[in-house]
């Protein structure tokens, strides 16, 4: 069972403000800027119909020496003519299905640089995120890996099959990989605000608040405390 609907900038945008849900993509695909290099092989697992995480290398003058996006719809915005630099997408790629994964390795191999696979798993069964993870430690071996996904907290979104909860999901992953790093990318203010006075951090929280407004400090501040955020972006190694 899969959910293939998608966020973009245009449904983000339509009251006029961002959201903390597009400013946490946004941040993530930033923070895999700081890590990646000219030249590396990129996966991104449930790059979206108009892949963002290429168009973001793109505008930004990196230049990896491939890009490989896959999903399950269909349809993409962009072609290979769009970015100058190989850019490779299969549609219907279901990633949870071991062969897909051994197409995938016998046309590019294995040796990616980087992997990336932003917001999918809560959008399909647990059962198939598990396979995700697993393919993902059978055929990413030496890769770095980032995975982000909301932590459930008793209430999931309506087009969310299955949402991990934090301490669940940090369990299944020790199981196969090494959690290099991870960061919560944006939280609810009344979940944090207990950690901000224990750690000094009320006033400037408060200070910040009498100009920005709970969009933008619910993604400032959850790096932080990843336990307690709704989303959490995980730095991950096979082990």
């Amino acid at each position: 069972m899969f959910n293939k609907t998608q966020l973009d900038i245009e449904k983000a945008s339509e009251r006029g403000i961002l959201h903390r849900d597009y400013i946490a993509h946004c941040f993530r695909w930033s923070h895999v800027m700081k890590h990646a290099k000219m030249g590396m092989r990129l996966l991104d697992v449930g790059c979206g119909m108009n892949t963002p995480m290429a168009m973001t290398f793109y505008v930004n003058k990196f230049r990896p020496s491939l890009y490989v996006g896959v999903d399950i719809r269909a349809k993409f915005k962009y072609t290979q003519d769009d970015f100058p630099f190989p850019y490779k997408k299969q549609s219907y790629f279901d990633c949870t299905d071991s062969m897909n994964w051994v197409d995938l390795y016998n046309e590019y191999g294995e040796e990616w640089d980087m992997v990336t696979c932003f917001e999918v798993i809560e959008h399909m069964s647990k059962e198939s995120g598990l396979a995700l993870l697993e393919n993902m430690a059978n055929f990413c071996g030496g890769t770095r890996i980032f995975l982000s996904t909301p932590c459930f907290n008793g209430s999931k979104a309506a087009n969310h099959v299955y949402e991990w909860g934090y301490t669940e999901l940090k369990e299944e992953l020790e199981n196969d990989f090494i959690i290099e790093e991870h960061y919560g990318t944006f939280a609810s203010q009344r979940d944090i605000k207990s950690d901000l006075c224990d750690h000094g951090l009320i006033k400037c929280f408060e200070d910040l608040h009498r100009y920005y407004d709970s969009n933008v400090l619910s993604v400032i501040f959850a790096p932080l405390f990843p336990a307690r955020s709704r989303n959490v972006i995980w730095r991950l190694r096979v082990k």
